[in-house]
């Protein structure tokens, strides 16, 4: 039997070579999906080249919050399969 109603978490972040001059910019590659559309906001470090422990806190939030069943990463860094494995461990989540 198949699931129809199969919820998956995609987590994306980029290169931290790509985040350099993106701090204060208004807009920067997809920042207007966590800023919208306004220059009163800019695009901090954080935001585009988030700190591990930040990725792993949030993934793991989005996974009990939406009952996520699989957790696809897209990266050109290190995709921290291990640690996002590890974290996520006993929430039957592939």
């Amino acid at each position: 039997m198949i699931e129809a109603n199969i919820i998956v978490f995609f987590i994306s972040f980029f290169q931290k070579n790509a985040c350099e001059h993106a701090p204060g910019m208004p807009q920067y590659m997809a920042s207007p999906q966590c800023l919208g559309y306004t220059r009163y906001r800019t695009v901090t470090k954080d935001l585009c080249f988030p700190p591990k422990q930040d990725i792993l806190n949030r993934t793991e939030q989005a996974v009990r919050t939406y009952g996520a069943r699989a957790v696809f990463v897209a990266t050109d860094n290190d995709p921290m399969i291990d640690h996002l494995n590890f974290r996520l461990k006993g929430l039957d989540v592939s």
